[in-house]
């Protein structure tokens, strides 16, 4: 009625799902986000506007799968749950862009990223990263770039594995990344899974690479205090 300056885009949308998405660790937080996002895309699923702001882009669902992600508590059902809710946000983003034809909308490695850390409390997070890290894969390979694992990406697959009790397969991944790309946190995580398990000449092997490239001069792979004490206790 003559305010059409006053009607939301998807930016406004975008900023609005990304304060409920951080706005405590209670359940209806996301459920709130997510309803907003079936707001969003009532108005914007099929808009062809070349204005970003007036065109869904894989960025607020992103944000919903945040949501979920920040919900994955230890110890219960939650991570489940929420793993099962930040996937489905990623299947919905799938078939939208199927539909669309809109590459914004296309899944990309902070939503394959955000939907594994949303599993990685849940007694199925290792298995469910190393299946959405083959996907990111299989995207990358029939032309989705943006899907690329990046080191990021396989640092939570990796935190997923060991909390899943899957350090071998943690390991696998962790060998799979070049030295000078490594970090005292994949070290640490490493450690970690091989400590629980109680295999004490693998963790030490593992320090022992630490300090040996550390001395070659890569200094993010330096062994701190909780490395030593990993392989000590």
């Amino acid at each position: 009625t003559g305010y059409a300056e006053l009607r939301p885009n998807v930016l406004l949308f975008g900023v609005v799902i990304d304060a409920w998405a951080k706005a405590n660790e209670e359940d209806e937080s996301a459920e709130h986000a997510e309803r907003l996002l079936d707001e969003a895309e009532q108005l914007f699923l099929h808009s062809h506007s070349s204005d970003p702001n007036n065109r869904l882009s894989n960025i607020v669902y992103n944000q919903v799968i945040d949501a979920w992600s920040r919900r994955s508590l230890p110890k219960n059902e939650a991570g489940t749950v929420a793993g099962t809710r930040a996937e489905n946000v990623l299947l919905r983003m799938m078939d939208n862009f199927r539909i669309t034809g809109n590459e914004h909308m296309r899944p990309d490695v902070i939503s394959y990223t955000g939907v594994i850390k949303a599993y990685i409390n849940s007694p199925i997070g290792g298995v469910k990263a190393l299946e959405l890290l083959d996907e990111m894969n299989d995207e990358c390979m029939n032309g989705n770039r943006g899907a690329k694992p990046d080191n990021k990406a396989k640092s939570v697959v990796i935190d997923a594995c060991i909390k899943s009790g899957l350090s071998t397969e943690a390991f696998r991944i962790f060998s799979g990344i070049d030295d000078s790309e490594k970090s005292i946190v994949m070290f640490n995580t490493i450690l970690t899974g091989y400590k629980n398990e109680g295999r004490c000449h693998e963790a030490e092997s593992v320090l022992r690479k630490m300090i040996s490239l550390s001395d070659e001069g890569y200094p993010n792979c330096s062994p701190n205090t909780l490395s030593y004490y990993l392989c000590i206790f």
